[in-house]
This record gives structure tokens, sequence and C-alpha cells, in this order.
């Protein structure tokens, strides 16, 4: 999801309310490093980055609770363009 927000591919963002994952996208090779806590160095909230990129070019974005989200397992899910 993260690569695809970066490349204005999401038509549609799901966030699930108070969850979040912190780590590093590295653009170039288009992977993502999780890390566990939000204050180790150098770090920042990969949901924040994935939503911002995702309003900036076009999308939407819902905050859900559990419950709503369109697949209850995952705290993240999309919609794509293309």
């Amino acid at each position: 999801i993260i690569p695809a927000a970066v490349d204005g591919r999401i038509e549609a963002l799901f966030l699930q309310r108070g969850m979040d994952v912190y780590g590093v996208y590295n653009q170039d090779k288009r992977t993502v490093e999780r890390m566990q806590y939000e204050m180790e160095y150098n770090r920042a909230s990969l949901f924040n980055m994935t939503a911002t990129n995702t309003l900036i070019k076009g999308g939407r974005v819902f905050l859900e609770s559990q419950e709503k989200m369109p697949f209850v397992e995952t705290e993240i899910n999309a919609l794509f363009r293309y």
C-alpha cells in the first residue's frame, strides 16, 4: 500500500483509528522497514506518510473503528485506482 500511495495509485485509504506503524520507507528500493517503537532514531509514522501521500495525490482517507474496516484482520486497507 505504501508504494502505491507514493505513486498516487490509491483512490481510498482506510486506516484503523488509534493504530499506527512506525518505520522507514526506502523509495529507491520500494521497501518498508517496520520498527517496533516510534522513538527509534530516524523513524516516522508510516500511516501518516501513506495518508499524506494519498491526500496530496487526490485520494481520500478514512479513519474507521476496527468493526467498520473493510477487512477486520488488518489496520490498513486501500482501494486502488489502477
